[in-house]
């Protein structure tokens, strides 16, 4: 008996993976690899300039809840994406309007960071612009 896995690789694109097939040598570095990018997702939210001489340890921090919460069986599913066209759209010409803005008051040196937040921030705090938008964006999909 084979023990398969359906391994989604981007898009609609899956790839059966045979892992009776592998050697042993080549699942100790799967399982290696895994579990270093798993624990490293946990703590990539966590900066320096949030956190400062803390970083280290926040870091550790979060690392380990992630490592003690998967010790006891918790697993994120990956779940399947459903874009609203109408949303994405908003949010893409929000990002824009937002960067646009921003580039005209950043200091030199900084960062457009979480351009997605900024984006819902921008929708927010410029309904006139988040009508146009929609309706614009309504009107391209017919939604």
């Amino acid at each position: 008996m084979t023990n398969i896995v359906q391994v989604k690789i981007g898009g609609d694109l899956v790839i059966s993976v045979d892992k009776d097939r592998l050697p042993a040598n080549v699942m100790e570095h799967v399982e290696y690899i895994g579990l270093r990018n798993i624990l490293m997702d946990a703590h990539a939210s966590i900066t320096a300039e949030e956190y400062g001489d803390e970083t280290d340890s926040a870091s550790m921090a979060v690392a380990q809840k992630k490592l003690d919460a998967m010790y006891a069986g918790e697993v994120r599913q990956i779940a399947e994406r459903t874009t609203d066209p109408v949303r994405q759209l908003m949010l893409d010409a929000a990002e824009k309007a937002a960067r646009a803005l921003w580039k005209k008051t950043a200091a030199k040196g900084d960062k457009f960071d979480n351009p997605r937040k900024r984006a819902a921030e921008h929708l927010e705090q410029n309904p006139e612009f988040a009508a146009k938008v929609q309706a614009l964006a309504q009107a391209t999909f017919g939604e």
